[in-house]
C-alpha cells in the first residue's frame, strides 16, 4: 500500500470513528484546523471550539458540531485557494490526531450568512488586503506532479 493509500484510509477510519463516537466534540480536547504544503509541511493553525464562545459561529464538520470565527473560515478558504492541504486536528496530552479532512469545503463564509468581500473589508478596515499567494515550492511540486511514478 501506497504512503498516499495509507495516509486516505487512515483518515477515513479516523474520521468515522470520531463521528460514531460523538455526537458532540468531546470537550477534553483541543481542536485546530492544520495548514500544511502539499508536501505536508506546517504552514499554521487556528484553534476552534468544541463549546460556544463569543463572536464564534456554530458549524459542523464531518457531522460533528463545532464553534469557528469567521476569520477562521476565511483563512480557510484563503489557504485553499493557494492550494494548501487543510485538516481538522484533536489534540489531547500526548495524541494528535486527525479528525476531520478538508474543512474548507464544509463551511464557508456564504455559509454563514457573510459576504466575503464585505468581510474583507471590514477586516481590513477598508483597505483590501491581497489574497494569500502560493509559494513557490507549491506552485513548482504541482507542476511536476504528473511526473511522480
Amino acid at each position: 500500500m501506497t504512503a498516499s493509500k495509507s495516509l486516505a484510509l487512515g483518515l477515513a477510519l479516523s474520521a468515522a470513528s470520531f463521528a460514531a463516537n460523538a455526537q458532540s466534540a468531546p470537550k477534553d480536547s483541543d481542536y485546530y484546523i492544520r495548514a500544511e504544503h502539499s508536501d505536508g509541511a506546517f504552514i499554521a493553525s487556528h484553534q476552534i471550539l468544541a463549546e460556544p464562545g463569543e463572536d464564534f459561529f456554530q458549524v459542523r464538520y464531518c457531522d460533528t458540531p463545532f464553534w469557528v470565527r469567521a476569520s477562521t473560515v476565511r483563512w480557510t478558504e484563503d489557504e485553499a485557494e493557494a492550494g494548501n492541504k487543510l485538516f481538522l486536528i484533536r489534540n489531547t496530552p500526548g495524541e494528535q490526531r486527525i479528525i476531520c479532512a478538508e474543512p474548507e469545503k464544509q463551511v464557508t463564509l456564504k455559509d454563514l450568512g457573510i459576504n466575503r468581500e464585505e468581510f474583507i473589508a471590514r477586516e481590513s478596515g477598508g483597505f483590501q488586503h491581497n489574497k494569500v499567494k502560493p509559494s513557490r515550492l507549491s506552485v513548482i511540486a504541482e507542476a511536476f506532479k504528473s511526473f511522480k511514478n
